[in-house]
């Protein structure tokens, strides 16, 4: 009778196994006939059986299926997150998968979910929203990183890896950003947009000496590149290192004609305001306007250096004693001639902008200066305008 019982057990249990296995196989055959719904069932079935959820053809087929489920139309809809679900089942199933038999199927697999994944992030990337755009191009490149380690078939998507730094970079996961460049570098990436992207984040971690050095790299893998000879500019500009922007504008200059009067016009605002140098700053002033006569910031900042020059003298003037009146007039000519060189530029200015403020205030000042008593009470009623008075 004992021996009958353990019979009728071995039996029953060989009868369970039986039916677990077959699901795999009407799991199978529900994917060939497209009824996805009872495939994932019959799978979904299997994986959780102590013997068929530990066969790697369980997982290779779920991963099948829910692939396919997440390019239907209609299925996708109740499945939403089966592209996710695919990708799991594949990786579990080249995990158990120790004698290769599927490897075909997951390689190819798991391939096809890094070009969906790809696709997805591309939407929100362009739309600037990166938090789920990170998210679909960290799983683009996790994948292959896996087909890699685990069968060395030798693919890298660098684009997924750029679009990930970047993104990664915009919601301050900068760490991870960082790191998806150097390997980009580490893989002979040149382009200036991967230099470009390690400043911004040491630009934003405060550390404009990493910024510069990356620029620096940058520039010598692309030394044409003016984006790059832009930025840095930049970054010495607001480093206050006078002699090396001077030299690096000249350098911009001879390199970028379209962009010659606003280089000019730095280069200008340079000599102006840091070396006080007149007339290295009226030579690119001058050549700003010649390119670009109607260049509002050129105009108002040579009539400011001249009308600025101009008050320096009338303080002075203002500190005479009396007594010394020979000077003063003197002084007083010298003044007037800066105020008259002034006039034209902040004239100019404010036919440009005839709103802006200051150079409404200065030109009111100037014509007050040179006796110009119609002209200041006219701008002088703009002015009160302006303000609301």
């Amino acid at each position: 009778m004992k021996r009958f019982i353990m019979l009728a057990l071995l039996i029953a249990f060989g009868s369970a196994a039986f039916a677990q296995k077959a699901q795999v196989t009407s799991a199978w055959n529900y994917l060939k006939n497209n009824e996805l719904d009872n495939a994932r069932k019959a799978i979904d079935a299997a994986t959780q059986d102590a013997t068929t959820g530990t066969m790697a053809k369980t997982w290779a087929y779920r991963g099948k299926i829910y692939l396919a489920t997440s390019v239907d139309t209609v299925e996708n809809k109740l499945v939403p997150k089966a592209l996710d679900e695919a990708q799991l089942s594949f990786i579990k199933a080249a995990e158990l998968d120790t004698k290769k038999e599927f490897q075909e199927d997951i390689v190819n697999g798991l391939q096809a979910i890094a070009f969906q994944k790809f696709n997805e992030g591309v939407q929100p990337y362009n739309a600037q929203q990166y938090e789920p755009a990170y998210g679909a191009f960290k799983d683009v490149s996790d994948i292959y990183a896996f087909l890699n380690t685990q069968y060395n078939i030798g693919i890298v998507d660098t684009s997924a890896m750029y679009y990930g730094a970047f993104a990664a970079a915009k919601i301050k996961k900068y760490d991870e950003a960082t790191a998806n460049y150097n390997k980009l570098i580490e893989l002979n990436y040149k382009k200036p947009e991967v230099y470009q992207g390690l400043s911004n984040i040491a630009l934003a971690q405060k550390d404009t000496a990493a910024a510069l050095k990356y620029i620096e790299q940058g520039r010598a893998m692309n030394p044409d590149n003016n984006l790059l000879m832009f930025d840095e500019l930049n970054i010495l500009l607001a480093q206050n290192k006078t002699n090396a922007v001077i030299a690096k504008l000249e350098e911009a200059i001879a390199k970028s004609p379209k962009s010659a009067a606003e280089l000019n016009y730095v280069l200008g605002n340079k000599y102006d305001l840091a070396l006080l140098d007149t007339t290295n700053a009226m030579k690119y002033y001058g050549e700003a306007l010649r390119l670009k006569p109607d260049y509002f910031d050129v105009n108002y900042s040579a009539g400011a250096m001249f009308f600025n020059q101009a008050v320096v003298i009338n303080d002075r003037m203002n500190k005479l004693p009396l007594s010394d009146q020979k000077q003063y007039d003197e002084l007083k000519i010298v003044r007037d001639r800066l105020f008259r060189r002034a006039l034209p530029y902040m004239e100019k200015a404010y036919e440009l902008n005839p709103r802006d403020r200051d150079t409404l205030v200065a030109l009111k000042e100037l014509y007050a200066r040179l006796n110009m008593t119609d002209k200041q009470n006219k701008v002088g009623e703009e002015l009160k305008a302006l303000e609301g008075k």
